[in-house]
């Protein structure tokens, strides 16, 4: 016997309120009908999903595996519902997509933007995050797609640009250079504050290093790109971040960078779909925008790298795998 929707409803909001009482007040249920309801779900699965106490509820190790589950059940049944109800030509619904962090700041407001010009009846739902959290949102389809890097994705995906990375410091830390760029060799020996591991840059700076038989001087160890910019800032040492990532603040003058060469490193980003999910016309239209903005961007030159996909006008005529 399937478990029912309604009873899966009910579960969530439950946890989210952390109270019977509160969850049955926002259901306009009785609370001893909510309770029946939880326990008929706990005698059909044989767990416990969760435990009352006195500050509220505790949610079990077993509850928390149906939690994930539920959170996708529900979403994909109120996007069904939306897709029904709406018309040939208005695009409505929940959208949840990830973008891996050092591209998030500067589409996140551009995708906004968008999504409200175009399709103001989208709900969108935005997580910044970090890449290997990124798959494992797509692994448990709590999110329709997501922004991520090619690297640690492990199906197949849609490859839409590839970055170099830069050598990042204060402001007017490279004046008097004869070039724009560094080798890797220079940049690797200067006082780094670098992520944690296992973060990809981390990850593709030490490969390298190890190739050539060098050794990096993390002096910092930072994670998240906010705080190392801050630090970079008050010259506190140097990094190694991607363009998009300082776009912002190399336009105001507040850092300065020099692509790193000898070799140059590249990190490949895709459209990380969960494998065999069929996207709602909501999350399509917001796949379509966040395509094109990344080619505007490109197109613009406010970033740099390689551009895979094509603009929206030129898909039609050129052989491009389909996003």
């Amino acid at each position: 016997m399937l478990i029912d929707s309604r009873r899966l409803l009910y579960f969530l909001r439950i946890v989210e309120y952390g109270s019977f009482s509160k969850a049955a007040k926002s259901l306009g249920v009785a609370q001893p009908a909510l309770s029946h309801h939880v326990r008929l779900m706990e005698e059909h699965l044989g767990v416990s999903l969760l435990v009352r106490r006195s500050r509220g509820v505790e949610i079990t190790e077993e509850g928390q595996d149906l939690l994930r589950h539920a959170r996708a059940i529900i979403e994909r049944l109120e996007e069904l519902e939306l897709d029904l109800r709406s018309n040939s030509k208005e695009i409505k619904g929940k959208v949840n997509i990830g973008l891996a962090s050092s591209v998030a700041a500067p589409l996140t407001p551009l995708l906004l933007k968008t999504i409200r010009s175009r399709h103001p009846e989208i709900v969108l739902r935005v997580i910044a995050g970090n890449s290997t959290a990124l798959v494992e949102l797509i692994k448990t389809e709590q999110i329709d797609f997501a922004l991520n890097l090619e690297l640690v994705v492990p199906h197949r995906s849609v490859r839409l640009f590839c970055e170099d990375l830069y050598l990042i410091g204060p402001a007017g830390s490279f004046n008097g250079r004869r070039s724009d760029t560094i080798e890797f060799k220079d940049a690797v020996s200067l006082p780094l504050i670098l992520p944690t591991r296992p973060h990809s840059v981390r990850k593709l700076v030490e490969e390298k290093a190890l190739e050539r038989h060098l050794t990096v001087h993390t002096q910092f160890e930072v994670d998240g790109f906010e705080p190392i910019k801050a630090a970079i800032k008050i010259g506190m040492g140097y990094s190694i971040l991607s363009w998009a990532a300082i776009q912002t603040e190399l336009a105001a003058g507040q850092l300065s960078a020099l692509r790193l060469v000898r070799p140059s490193i590249r990190r490949y980003m895709v459209l990380d779909i969960p494998p065999k999910t069929r996207l709602s016309r909501a999350a399509q239209a917001t796949r379509e925008i966040l395509a094109e903005i990344v080619v505007d961007l490109f197109r613009s030159k406010t970033w740099r790298g390689q551009l895979y996909l094509p603009a929206a006008g030129e898909r039609s005529r050129q052989k491009t795998p389909a996003i």
